[in-house]
């Protein structure tokens, strides 16, 4: 076998057209658009300096921001469906969600899904590569660009493939000390590996060397019947510092996901949009800086006189009216005024403006600008959904590619993660711990990103449909309405509202996490019981031992006691003098008339157990008959 050295830079030669477009857009993104690519030395260059105007007007940075804005609107949702009808699978699977989104928290998988996004639309290649580190007993997703790695030539399905390699940079201290190297590496690396930056950093701008770098070459070889055990190397300056066996659990594909922009047929790497983008936005900056130059000149203004009348120009003053004679038979003093541009001259810097637009996929309804005189909530969902087209593909690119990385993240944790783990959940309502190692996935790792999860939604279009379904009565409270329309800040909403609610569904999350909590005198027991009894539906409660189980219901029990209790004092208060029956009580006991009490089963508590109405006049015999 060739060094790996060797082998990365004859494998590279595959892709250097879409590294060469890469780097381009990488340069016009962050401003540099007046450079050429020299075939000479495969390098980016400024263009010669001269007295023209050279402005820049970065219509595609501010796509690209608008763009990406839309991709990460919404985070991302997991699901793990269980290979089984059993209910271990289905507790199982439901275990494995609950470890993927504290996956995601703890190893920012939200960044990690920009980066991917930003390398897919920059070079039409994104790449996530996975590995477990001994030392942290954790696996490590990293996003590479099409720059930072090769794959075996030939391979259509780069995740099938039989090796693959990647490439990283890293200060040569750091290199040092993560392989525990005698002496220091070689820095053969300038910031990164980009060509673009270094070019012009010690270019016509006169920067010195940038901080030297050392590169990190990893190849991937899974089993197959040229290496039975697969192999892992590195390599650092040509020499292999690191070699071991395939230590993954999977042998059926490597150990990274590939996503493209633009699909090309017969090869592993894709294409991007922004490389067709780049040819508008050049026009767009030659023809704006060509009205710069003539706004410039047409600014001095010029007069023309007659040569026999110089003299008398030298004797004009700047009194307002004054009178100034000229020569008589000659033509008086004229100001020159400069071309008039023509109209199609003028708009051209608009067009080139569109067509980047057009080419880009972004429009007026993705900057969040409504047509005029459109209000209909369906009408702006239906405009968003249109104009989301061009970034479609790329969702439901990013989304397949996160489902097979949690899958091997999840197979990988269930064979390596041997200790005990805390896995804290946002539920929206209130954080919520689980206990859990590797073997608690027990298989089930097919995990998936659902797209609706990812797809933009108008905020719009959610809050009139949120507010059609409250007045229809579907939505029945305003904690569910701020649910529905993804209110921000909706728990601080639902703590000043109903902090009852809030409670309760705090009460929910300490008994999810193993401890005991008991009924308070002035809970809103009505309230309690709804939301204890909802809780007791969900996956949450079922996946807790008989005797956390126990501990819940008990609580529910509890609020019934306390309920019937409450109503038993005030119907006691109320025979004692009916005015006392409308005094508030410390506890927070509504006021109740007596009179009402005969309409009782009309008002009733629900019990704990069977959510109907209770009869309080028999809890209050019940009640009586105890004291």
């Amino acid at each position: 076998m060739q060094s790996i050295r060797d082998l990365y830079k004859s494998t590279a030669r595959d892709t250097r057209i879409a590294s060469k477009e890469y780097w381009l857009n990488v340069g016009f993104l962050s401003g540099h658009q007046w450079i050429w690519w020299n075939p000479n030395n495969n390098h980016p260059e400024e263009l010669p300096v001269d007295d023209r105007i050279r402005s820049t007007f970065n219509r595609m940075a501010t796509n690209h921001r608008t763009l990406i804005s839309n991709l990460m609107q919404r985070d991302m949702a997991y699901e793990v469906f269980p290979n089984g009808a059993n209910d271990a699978s289905a507790q199982a699977a439901y275990t494995a969600t609950e470890i993927l989104y504290a996956l995601a928290v703890d190893h920012n998988w939200e960044r990690l899904r920009e980066k991917n996004y930003i390398n897919m639309l920059k070079g039409g290649t994104g790449v996530i590569a996975v590995d477990w580190d001994e030392k942290a007993q954790d696996s490590v997703e990293t996003g590479l660009s099409i720059v930072e790695c090769v794959v075996e030539p030939g391979a259509y399905d780069p995740e099938k493939a039989r090796w693959w390699m990647k490439a990283q940079v890293f200060h040569p201290e750091e290199v040092q000390a993560m392989f525990d190297l005698s002496d220091l590496p070689e820095a053969d690396a300038s910031n990164g590996i980009n060509p673009l930056a270094e070019r012009l950093l010690e270019g016509h701008l006169g920067v010195e060397k940038v901080n030297p770098l050392t590169t990190v070459l990893t190849y991937y070889e899974r089993p197959n019947p040229l290496e039975e055990e697969g192999k892992i190397i590195v390599d650092v300056g040509g020499n292999r510092v690191q070699e071991m066996k395939w230590p993954f659990p999977f042998t059926d594909r490597l150990n990274m996901v590939v996503g493209v922009e633009t699909l090309v047929e017969h090869q592993w790497y894709g294409e991007t949009i922004y490389s067709q983008a780049r040819s508008p936005q050049v026009s767009y900056n030659l023809s704006k800086s060509n009205l710069s130059e003539h706004l410039r000149d047409a600014a001095v203004s010029r007069l023309l006189v007659p040569h026999s009348a110089i003299r008398i120009m030298e004797a004009m003053n700047d009194v307002p009216g004054n009178m100034h004679p000229y020569p008589d038979g000659l033509t008086p003093p004229a100001w020159l005024e400069p071309p008039q541009l023509p109209h199609w001259l003028q708009q051209l810097p608009a067009d080139y403006r569109l067509d980047i637009d057009d080419i880009m996929g972004v429009h007026d309804v993705s900057r969040g600008k409504a047509p005029v005189n459109l209000e209909s909530g369906t009408a702006l969902s239906i405009l968003a959904e249109l104009d989301g087209t061009p970034v479609g593909r790329l969702l439901k690119e990013g989304s397949g590619m996160f489902g097979r990385m949690a899958s091997m993240v999840l197979e990988m944790q269930e064979k390596f993660a041997k200790t005990k783990r805390i896995a804290v959940i946002d539920t929206g309502e209130s954080p919520l711990s689980i206990e859990w190692e590797g073997k608690d996935i027990a298989g089930q790792y097919s995990a998936k990103v659902p797209l609706d999860s990812v797809i933009p939604r108008s905020r719009a279009a959610i809050q009139q449909m949120g507010m059609k379904l409250l007045e229809m009565g579907r939505i029945e409270s305003m904690e569910d309405f701020a649910r529905f329309i993804e209110m921000p800040g909706r728990r601080h909403l639902v703590n000043a509202m109903n902090p009852h609610v809030a409670k309760a569904r705090r009460e929910n999350s300490a008994m999810a996490r193993g401890e005991v909590v008991l009924p308070a005198t002035f809970d809103d027991d009505a309230v309690h019981i709804i939301e204890h009894n909802a809780f007791r539906t969900t996956p949450v409660y079922e996946m807790l031992d008989s005797e956390q189980q126990h501990v819940v219901d008990k609580h529910v029990e509890g609020h019934e006691s306390d309920a019937a209790e409450a109503m038993g004092k005030m119907v006691g208060r109320a025979e004692a003098h009916p005015a006392l029956g409308a005094a508030p009580t410390a506890d927070g006991d509504p006021p109740v008339d007596p009179e009402l009490m005969a309409m009782a089963p009309d008002m009733g508590l629900e019990g704990a157990d069977t959510g109907e109405p209770l009869d309080p006049a028999s809890m209050v015999d019940t009640m009586m008959a105890s004291l």
